[in-house]
């Protein structure tokens, strides 16, 4: 939230995301989505090795190396993620 300047995030509808994305509900992954929706990938993510990512339809998924999702227009690597080990505000 502080990332982006809102005072709360959250999904958008099914349908408006099948829609802006021409995949599936529940396929719906970072490869393939339009170059002006902003991507937030954590750190960890990058640092993961290879990742399982939605390929656009329900009944399939993408086996990637994490680095490339930095390389997606509009991704940014960010420190998201609290450890396990982090104080809770």
């Amino acid at each position: 939230k502080r990332h982006v300047g809102a005072k709360g995030v959250s999904f958008a509808a099914m349908e408006q995301a099948v829609a802006a994305t021409g995949m599936e509900y529940g396929g719906i992954g970072p490869i393939g989505l339009p170059d002006d929706w902003r991507i937030h990938v954590d750190q960890r993510v990058i640092e993961a090795g290879e990742v399982i990512v939605g390929s656009g339809v329900r009944r399939s998924k993408l086996r990637i190396p994490a680095a490339l999702l930095a390389t997606l227009p509009n991704a940014e690597v960010l420190d998201l993620a609290l450890s396990r080990n982090a104080e809770q505000p």
